[in-house]
């Protein structure tokens, strides 16, 4: 009965062990794709903020 014991207790660290990498995998793509998206809206604003003239050339030519 001890070594059922012991191949059920290796099974459940197995588990246990893949569920943990599996969650971090999630959570390391998750942080990626956010990061990416980041990335991309950090793109668009500054591409906004290049496209408009400074506010104080627009007072200065007003």
């Amino acid at each position: 009965m001890g070594s059922v014991c012991q191949l059920v207790r290796a099974h459940d660290v197995l588990i246990t062990n893949s569920l943990i990498v599996f969650a971090s995998s999630l959570v390391f793509e998750l942080f990626a794709e956010f990061r990416g998206l980041s990335g991309v809206v950090f793109a668009l604003v500054l591409s906004e903020c290049q496209c408009r003239p400074p506010l104080h050339q627009g007072v200065a030519a007003a």
